[in-house]
């Protein structure tokens, strides 16, 4: 009995080691990779990144284009969760944060980035990798967009 606790006690331990990376922009909220996909109580959330860069982001040919992608379950093959259609953008976006204009449905989850933008050279969409380590495997997610849920109870 002791030895099963102390075993489930490690392996909680364990689960919870994972490295993420980012590129381009660091999502600060929603925030990213904590294991569970997170949720936001508000149909309207406001997006929040900062810039990973050397070069100054303040200037006013230096932005930011947003978008938001559902998140659906692709059941031709294995059930797992792909990006779906792209049910918000906005382009030229001054500042590391954007309020959504539009709402978005409640219960639902979705997948969000950011890329730069100077003028009219656009930089990639922001992903991320992450790795975790359980015991003695491995697992990861490699370049994936930021997901979230809305709250099933949401209000705008």
């Amino acid at each position: 009995m002791k030895r099963t606790i102390v075993t489930l006690l490690m392996t909680s331990v364990i689960a919870t080691l994972a490295c993420n990376t980012y590129n381009v922009v660091k999502p600060l909220y929603p925030k990213v990779g904590g294991g569970s996909v997170p949720v936001v109580d508000t149909l309207q959330p406001t997006f929040k990144w900062e810039y990973l860069g050397t070069d100054t982001h303040t200037s006013q040919y230096n932005r930011y284009d947003h978008v938001v992608h559902e998140v659906i379950v692709n059941k031709e093959n294995t059930p797992q969760k792909v990006v779906g259609d792209r049910v918000y953008y906005r382009e030229s976006i001054m500042g590391t944060e954007h309020q959504m204009e539009e709402p978005l449905k409640p219960g639902s989850e979705y997948c969000w980035s950011v890329r730069q933008r100077q003028g009219d050279v656009v930089g990639s969409w922001a992903r991320y990798n992450q790795t975790a380590f359980i015991g003695v495997a491995v697992i990861g997610k490699n370049n994936a967009l930021f997901r979230f849920k809305t709250s099933e109870d949401a209000g705008p």
